[in-house]
């Protein structure tokens, strides 16, 4: 019982950190970090979750990338099969080349400390069905 309390303020301690979340449904959209193409703020914590229908694969391309190296970061995860998979954390001004899902769901996090902003990320995606 204890630690079912302990779970549910956890879960709500990091739901009330996220600044900004986003669910996308449809086919084909772009994400844009908050504020993009200016600076996005700082203490940021925002949660992009792409959710393709059932047997798609969900397609990343990145058109611009830039945030502050090594404090500010975007981590990329598939979550749409029995075993979740990171596909990396970006940082810096490198643009990642193009990520595919290996299932229909993908979840972005950024994130930024309190000190320097940058322009941010503009990421468009489409899924399709495999």
């Amino acid at each position: 019982m204890a630690q079912d309390i302990l779970t549910l303020i956890f879960t709500l301690f990091h739901f009330l950190a996220v600044s900004c979340f986003f669910n996308f449904t449809t086919p084909s959209g772009v994400i844009l970090s908050p504020n993009y193409p200016e600076e996005y703020g700082s203490n940021m914590n925002c949660v992009w979750l792409i959710i393709a229908e059932l047997g798609s694969r969900i397609h990343l391309i990145f058109s611009d990338f830039e945030v502050e190296s090594q404090f500010d970061y975007l981590i990329v995860k598939d979550e749409g099969m029995p075993e979740p998979t990171t596909f990396g954390t970006f940082s810096g001004k490198d643009v990642p080349s193009q990520i595919a899902s290996n299932g229909h769901i993908m979840r972005l996090e950024f994130q930024s400390d309190h000190s320097n902003t940058a322009r941010g990320f503009n990421i468009t995606y489409t899924s399709k069905a495999i």
